[in-house]
Formats: structure tokens, sequence, C-alpha cells
């Protein structure tokens, strides 16, 4: 059975077993989606503004706005965001499609919110930790 992802197709674990792709036993059922690009539900993003006090006299950065969910959410709650991804895949209006890993100044002191790839998530941490302590 094939399942639909934004422009990339996921297979089930008995679709690529059947196309003989091996996979670990407990390795997750979908093949993985280019740029790893994943959408969590909109209430997530909604949730994570309603317990999570970020400051808002600082800009928060959203440097893997995807579908722009949290970029959307953040905004919502009032908060002055700065959306950019790898990729521009043209669901929402970001600011600019730039490789955070490869972004030679960020703004000291902001907020970094995102839902980053999962293969790059200590390289994103790591980023962000050195960029934003002043």
């Amino acid at each position: 059975m094939l399942k639909p992802a934004g422009d990339s197709v996921m297979r089930t674990e008995d679709t690529a077993h059947r196309a003989g792709i091996e996979r670990p036993r407990r390795a997750h059922i979908w093949m993985r989606a280019d740029d790893d690009f994943y959408v969590e539900p909109h209430w997530c993003d909604e949730r994570l503004f309603e317990v999570e006090d970020f400051d808002r006299r600082r800009l928060l950065l959203d440097p893997c706005c995807g579908s722009g969910r949290i970029t959307s959410a953040a905004r919502a709650a009032g908060y002055t965001v700065e959306a950019s991804d790898l990729v521009d895949r043209g669901l929402f209006a970001m600011d600019r499609a730039q490789d955070f890993l490869k972004r030679t100044r960020v703004p000291t002191g902001c907020s970094i919110v995102c839902n980053p790839p999962f293969d790059l998530v200590e390289e994103f941490a790591l980023k962000g930790t050195k960029s934003t302590n002043p």
C-alpha cells in the first residue's frame, strides 16, 4: 500500500519487503522521506507555545520551517519569527531558503525552535548553542 506524504511517497513495511528491501526488525515502518521532511500535527505546535514561554523580546528562529507549522503557531502566539529551510517547498511564505548548518551569522540571544532532520539533530543543537550564546 502506498501512502502519499507531501511530494514524496512512503511504503509500508509489507510493500518494502515485497520489493526486496530488507530492513531491521525494529526499523520504522516507513521509508525515509526526502530531506527528512516530516510534518507534525498542528496541535503539537500550538500546544508548544501554550506551555513554553520563550522571551518575546528576542527573535525566534525556525531554520527548518518546512510547511510553516511551528512558524505559524509562534506568530499566532505573538512571537517575531524568522523562517528558513534548506528547501522552499512553496507551502507558505518563508523568509529564505538557507542551510542553517552553513549559515555564518545567527543573531545572538535568539531562540531557536525547529523540527530538524532526524540525522542532523546533534549538529543543529551544537550550531544553535554556539550561535545564540552571548
